[in-house]
Order: C-alpha cells, then structure tokens, then sequence
C-alpha cells in the first residue's frame, strides 16, 4: 500500500548537514594549501631578494624547508580528492608544518634564531580556529618540544653548527617561547569561545527551521478549518436531507429485506459522512474520544467492503483492471472503541490498497484475535513501498503524489488507532505488496451497548419548525410527522416569529442556525422573550463550535448537530420536554 502522497524533502542544509561539513571541509582545506603556498613562496622570494639583492648569504637549509613545504601541497590536494581526509590527515598536515618550521629555523641558526620563533604562532591560530582548541594546544606544545629538542641536539655537538649564525641567546630563546606558549593557550580559549558561540548559532538557526515550520503547518491547518467549517455547513444541510429521506424510506420499508439492508448501508455511509465533517470542522484542535462501545471487526469489516464497494469493483472495470476485495474473518471478541472512527481507518487503508494496484490484484482483510487483543489486517499485492518511504508513511503530510492528496491518509489512521490505545504497524516489500495491521484493546463484555432505542414519548407535540432550507425544512418536518407530532413549518426568523406570536399551543421551537436576517440565536432569544417557559431547540450544521458557544449563550433548551438522526431528534424532544420540575 502506498501511503498518501508527500514531497520527502529534507530540511534546508545548515552547517550540521553532512553535504555542508564536506564542502565546508573543502574550503577550509583550499585555504589553507593556499596559505601554505603562500608563505613558501615569500620565504623563497625574501631569500633570493637578500641574496641577490643585498648579497647576504641565507641558508640553503631555509630554501629547501620553504621548497619542501610548497611542494607538500600536491600530495595534500590528491590525498583530498582521493576521499581519504579527517582527523588524523588534518593533525598530520599540521606537525609537518611544525617539523618544516623547525627545520626552517635551524637553517636560520637553531639557538640564534630564537627572534624568529613568533613563527609558530601561525600554526597555532590556524590550528586553533581551524580544528579544535586541543589542536591548538598540541601544535604549541609540539613546536615547543621541536624546536627545545633541536637547538639540545645541536648544543650537544650532534647536529652540526649553521654557517653565520648568531650567537645563541637562551634568554632571548625562553622568552619567546613563553611568548609562543602565551599566544597558544589564548588562542586556544579564543577558538574555544568562537566554537561554542557557533555551535549555539547553529542552535538557533535550527530552532528557527523548526518554529518556521511549525507556523506553516499551523497556517495549513488554521486554513483546512477555515476550509472545512465553510463547506460544512452546506454539506451537512445536503447530508441531512439525504439521511432524513433514507430514514423515512426505511420506516416504510420495513417488510423488504433487501430494501433495508441496503438503506441502512446508505444510512451508515451518510452518518460516517457526518462524522469525517465534524472532525473536518475542528480538524486543527485535538478532540477527546467518545466513550467507547464494543465493536464487531468482523461486521465493520463487512460493512466497509460494500461501503467501498463502487470504487473497488466499479471504477477498476471501468478502467479495465479486476481487484477482488475479500474478508478472512476470525473468530474475534468485539473491540473497546468509537465504530465511526474505526470505520474510517479501514476505509483508509481499503482505498490505499487500492490506489497500490494499478494493474489490478488482491486486497484481504483478516481478523483474528490474541492475548485478550483483537487484530485487523489489510493486505494487498501491489506496489509496495521502498524502506526510506517505508520508514516516513505515518508521517502527517508525507506524499509521494504531489498534489493528488493531502497525505493524511495513513497518519489519521495512525492517530486513530493510537487515541484508542492501539498499534498501528506496516509491513511493505517493493513490488510484492503491503500489509497494514492494527491492533485494538477487546471489550469488556459487560459493556452496554450503543443501540439503545430513545425512550418513547409520553405526548405528541405541536411544533414550530424554522428553517431556510425548504428541503431540509421537508425532511425534518416530515419525519416530526411521522412520530406523530404537528408541525408548523416557517423559512426564516421573522416568519417564524410571527407563527409563534398567532398560535399559543405551540410547544417546541426547533430552529436552524445560521440563516439570513435572524440567527437561530437571536430566534431563540425572541421566542424566551415573548413565553419564557417555551422549549428551544437549535440544529446546526456549522459544527461543534456552536455546541460549546450554547453554553455561553445559554438561551437555548438543546443544540443538535446535521445531518442529524430519527433517533437523536426524538430523544432530544422527549428530554427537553419533560416537565419541569
């Protein structure tokens, strides 16, 4: 199955990034075989100019330590490009500077070239700012040892004296060389300092990358709500006279099995609708789980299947393809959960497994259970996936279909599964399939179930029935009538006002909410005006903003929400009416 689609770009390349080291690595390393040049070059150049020029003699031994240095950088360039580069190389390039310098400066005179020690300090800095503060610590310690080691040899008589050097000067020698060490160990908390402040720039900067993100995918949801909450008003108006004329169809055809068995399928489907549109409408605010129920895997298994069926059989012939959708059921306790959710994970895997076969195959579902757990399988022959998408498929917003889908597929799944205190797992291999499985808590059997029927009503009611929508005021008003109620039916606010005002045995006022000139509110608030013992009911499909804004209003009896049930209408009636005590 292969999940919703998603651009799997990475984040941006910050210095941390592996490709960002190596380059950075590769202009470090260009600067310095460039410095390196550099210094040779000059020194080569100031010895022929003193030569030359002022005819002083300089040692050959220089010439060759500057000549050796810059001749080095080819084998260190070749080393690079051969890959072969790190620590060890880069600890390596620095005590052979160290060695060369000191060779320089015994050629300068060992002991009498003590003025000249400040050399030093360069592989110090550059080691320091470069490597690390430890590599500046052994680059001072090691040209201190170097140099204190030749100039020891050659005091001994076991390294012959250079021609025309000065007299040596231990004083001059160890002064410098506090100097050298001085310099080092400043350079070494300097580079310390930089380093830390850097890694806390790269600190921020990643934090900034996250923050940036977290702002954009809060601005994606904030504009999915927005999205959502306008369409599901219009929607749930459609759904609810949709499920209103298939429960008036099903009360009258109650003596025709196949009749009603595919009714109740169409009036599932319409009350799944119901529920993926609420969570729509809230889609960027995390919700609590409804109190769970038992759930028959088996049943919703099979429920799915002909819920999906038109896309599965249908669509697939007309694209000249077979896929067999097929149920394996075990013998299964019913699973602790919310049916209407549940519903939506299988569906979501069913049409994943489709989307995975485009050339036609199998998808199985299997149920079996173990270890007071129930399992679910979803399997299909398809495309599979790769591990590097494997790895990121549950992730929100991850595609590999561009723009065809949200990629929220899979992740809802897994949110799904995860807020009924599941497990949510997938098993892929590339061009052999896809195995999704879930695993769900077993029910208490002791639970109650969810269908249990409303209480009846003790009386029928004479209604006032106010809403904008003449299909929808249809519907409601005829399934009202078929529970033996009168209905008194108005389009808007002021018409029903007017109703309210000529009858005084009306009821019930039952009002829509969101309709032009007057709100449900503002009727609401009129109709308690005029007979304050008068019952309210609101019935909104703007969704469940509007329930927890009744609170604050607290002008209505009850709010109820579209597409909205036989069953949930009625028991709202028979409560809210009751008298009072």
């Amino acid at each position: 199955m292969t999940p919703n689609p998603a651009l799997a770009q990475g984040p941006p390349a910050h210095d941390d990034h592996p490709f960002a080291r190596a380059k950075r690595h590769q202009r470090l390393l260009m600067q310095e075989l460039g410095v390196r040049a550099s210094v040779s070059i000059v020194i080569l150049v100031f010895a022929e100019i003193l030569t030359v020029s002022l005819g002083m003699a300089v040692s050959p031994i220089i010439r060759l330590a500057a000549l050796t240095s810059l001749l080095m950088n080819v084998p260190w360039y070749l080393i690079f490009r051969a890959g072969r580069t790190g620590r060890v190389f880069a600890y390596f390039r620095m005590l052979s500077d160290i060695g060369l310098l000191t060779f320089g400066l015994y050629g300068a005179g060992g002991l009498g070239a003590a003025p000249y020690l400040g050399v030093y300090t360069l592989v110090s800095l550059y080691a320091g700012f470069v490597f690390s503060s430890l590599a500046c610590v052994i680059a001072t310690i090691a040209a201190t040892v170097a140099y204190l080691t030749v100039v020891m040899i050659q005091h001994i008589g076991w390294l012959p004296p250079v021609t025309g050097a000065r007299p040596p000067d231990w004083g001059v020698a160890g002064f410098n060389l506090l100097l050298v060490n001085t310099a080092g160990a400043l350079t070494a908390l300097l580079a310390e300092a930089y380093r830390r402040s850097r890694r806390e720039l790269i600190a921020v900067n990643q934090e900034l990358e996250r923050a940036h993100g977290r702002i954009v995918e809060t601005e994606r949801l904030r504009a999915i709500g927005e999205l959502a909450s306008g369409v599901a008003h219009h929607l749930n108006n459609l759904l609810a006279v949709v499920l209103g004329r298939v429960q008036i169809a099903l009360r009258r055809a109650e003596d025709q099995d196949e009749v009603t068995r595919n009714l109740e399928i169409a009036e599932r489907g319409v009350l799944d609708a119901g529920e993926v549109i609420r969570r729509m409408s809230v889609f960027s605010r995390a919700q609590a789980m409804p109190e769970w129920v038992p759930v028959n895997l088996n049943e919703l298994a099979e429920e799915v299947i002909e819920m999906t069926r038109p896309r599965w059989q249908a669509e697939a012939q007309i694209r000249g393809i077979e896929i067999d959708v097929r149920l394996e059921p075990g013998d299964v306790p019913p699973a602790a959960g919310d049916p209407s959710p549940l519903r939506e994970v299988l569906m979501n895997l069913i049409f994943n497994a489709i989307e995975a076969l485009p050339h036609g195959g199998e998808v199985a579902i299997t149920t079996w259970a173990e270890d007071k757990a129930v399992f679910c399988s979803v399997v299909d022959t398809g495309t599979g996936m790769a591990p590097s998408i494997q790895k990121r498929a549950m992730e929100p917003f991850f595609t590999t279909k561009g723009f065809a889908s949200t990629g929220l597929g899979l992740s809802v799944a897994y949110g799904i599964i995860r807020r009924h205190g599941g497990e949510l797992s997938i098993d892929s291999v590339e061009n052999r399939g896809t195995t999704v499985t879930f695993r769900l808590i077993a029910a208490d059997p002791a639970q109650p179930s969810d269908t249990t029927p409303p209480a009846a009503l003790s009386e029928k009611l004479r209604i006032l029935l106010i809403d904008d929508d003449p299909q929808v005021r249809a519907v409601i008003g005829e399934l009202l009538t078929m529970n033996g109620h009168t209905v008194i039916t108005a389009g808007g606010g002021l018409e029903g006002l007017a109703r309210l005002d000529g009858d005084d045995v009306i009821d019930l006022v039952l009002t829509d909410l969101g309709m032009p000139g007057m709100t449900g509110w503002d009727v609401a608030r009129a109709a308690k005006a005029r007979r304050p013992e008068i019952r309210v009911g609101i019935i909104t499909g703007w969704g469940e903003e509007e329930r927890s804004r009744f609170e604050e209003q607290a002008v209505a009896d009850f709010v109820l929400q579209k597409p909205i049930t036989r069953a949930v209408l009625m028991a709202a009636i028979t409560q809210y009416t009751m008298p009072r005590a």
